[in-house]
Parts: C-alpha cells; structure tokens; sequence
C-alpha cells in the first residue's frame, strides 16, 4: 500500500509541481501568514510579476523550469527589475536570512494530503562578486551557498511536525494548500566579499527533473552595521535578525539559533498542537544526512 502511495504522490504531484520565492529576506521565521511589509527584499522582477497588493501565491506566470542558458525567468537587469517598493536584499556575512515562498499544494502531511509528497533538493547557489551579466545554470551550480535540506518523507508522524527542514516547511499548509506560507532559514557564509551577487534559488521537487528556479540580487554588506545604513537609506526601521527559537534547518548552529522548542497551533485559538521534541529533531536530523546526498 504504502509504494502504491509513493508512485501516486510522484504521478500525481510531479503533473502540477511549480513554485517560486516571494521573498527572499522575511522578519518572520516559521511565519504561519505572508505579511508584506514583513519583506525587505524581493527576487528579480518582482515589481512585475510579484505585486504586493495580490493575494500572496497567485499565479502570475512566474515559476521557471530552468535550463542551461535560460537558469532564470528573466535575464538580468538590475535598473528594470528593482525599485524603491522592491529593492534587492541586502545581507552582511553570518546573517541568518529567511526566505519565503507559497506552497502550491506541494506538501507532504498525514492530515491533509499524505507524507509520501516528495520533496528531493533545495539548494541556494551563487555568482562570483560584482558579475554584471547573465550567468549560465552550471555557473551558478560552480558556487554553492547553502544546503536548505528536504523535507522528511514517509513518515506519518514527521509529516506533521513543524518546523522541518526543507520545501515543506509550512505549518499553515492544511489550511490552504495552494497559498498557504513556507519559509526556509540559512546562514550567509562568513567568507562572501562585499559586493554584488545573482542567487539563485533551485528546489528539487523530483530529483534529477522538475527543478524550479528563482533568481535574486543581493548586496553583502561588510558587516551588520554597514547593512543596517544601507536599509536606513531605504528607509526601513526595522533592522532586526529573525533570531531564537529554531530554525526550518535542524542542521544549522549559529549565534541566532537558539537551543529550544517551538509550539505551533494549527487552528488560532486552537487545541492542535504542532511540537518540534528534541526526539523528533533527532529523527529528522538523521533524515536529512540521509536524504541530502543528491549532489550540489
């Protein structure tokens, strides 16, 4: 029954498989609701595709498939695709960053779909500094920035458990499968110079095919108060790190991860209760390893 299940989730699934980031530095991590103005930094071409006044995961056009010469939706422009609504991020080195994006009815959860939804690479990779050109897919592949790791599958109980690592990291999903909120939390590696850069999201929902890409600049900073100016100069208030509790990857251990557990409640005001145990943590953990092995 259970490889029955398997072959219907990639059967079924892979057919409508899409999704793309909407953000790419969020206030909130593990956040359960999209909040706009929680975003201080947009992928490429948001300002087009994006618009902050539509329903959060409406389907505007904007996932990709990439290939070789065409890794993004769009070629790079900096002038054309950022503005003052929708500036680039702007990181500084050891900054925890969150990024955001819609489910799209791609999640594994016992209560609500089943825990066999695959979910096979997540992965943030990078140009070289001040590049000012379009770079190819293996360009990008050359410089990985973070391992975002999966998401456990085939695992009744894990399913429901958030935070998780990886696509699946949505704990609202059961609410609204198609636009309901999963974040991702990395660290900006410590050794990245001051400059210019193109990322590059790339989500695996079946590995080696159905990948899915976003493109987005960033600006590192040289530090966190050189960040903090840059922001000010956008006339953001709110400089804050979204730091404590855990983040979406067990795998991470920083100054901002905090040792300690996250309740979440499914339903507001509810009696559901969605606990990540030290246990689970363990388990999940050692899924990761495991199902991380696809290469970078």
């Amino acid at each position: 029954m259970r490889s029955y299940l398997i072959i219907f989730a990639f059967v079924v699934g892979g057919t409508n498989a899409h999704s793309w980031l909407v953000c790419t530095d969020y206030l909130e991590k593990n956040a359960r609701d999209y909040i706009s103005h929680k975003c201080r930094g947009y992928p490429r071409a948001a300002n087009k595709f994006l618009h902050t006044d539509v329903v959060f995961g409406e389907e505007s056009g904007y996932d990709h498939e990439p290939a070789e010469d065409a890794p993004c939706r769009v070629r790079r422009n900096d002038r054309v695709h950022y503005d003052s609504e929708y500036p680039m991020a702007v990181y500084y080195p050891g900054q925890q960053v969150v990024l955001a994006h819609p489910m799209k009815g791609h999640g594994g959860d016992a209560d609500c779909t089943n825990a066999y939804i695959p979910d096979t690479g997540n992965w943030i990779y990078r140009s070289v500094v001040n590049v000012n050109r379009e770079i190819s897919l293996s360009e990008y592949r050359k410089n990985l920035v973070f391992d975002l790791g999966v998401s456990p599958v085939g695992n009744d109980q894990l399913s429901r458990t958030y935070p998780k690592p990886g696509f699946q990291n949505g704990p609202d999903f059961c609410l609204n499968q198609d636009q309901s909120l999963a974040t991702y939390s990395f660290n900006v590696p410590l050794d990245l110079d001051p400059g210019r850069y193109s990322f590059m999201w790339l989500w695996a929902f079946n590995y080696p095919t159905e990948l899915f890409s976003t493109c987005f600049e960033v600006e590192i900073a040289r530090n966190q108060m050189h960040r903090n100016r840059i922001l000010r100069d956008r006339g953001y208030r709110n400089l804050s790190v979204p730091c404590g509790g855990i983040t979406s990857n067990p795998a991470i251990r920083g100054t901002c991860d905090a040792q300690s557990t996250v309740r979440y409640s499914r339903y507001p005001g509810g009696s559901s209760q969605r606990t990540s145990s030290s246990i689970q943590l363990a388990i999940t953990n050692i899924i990761v390893i495991f199902m991380s092995a696809y290469p970078s």
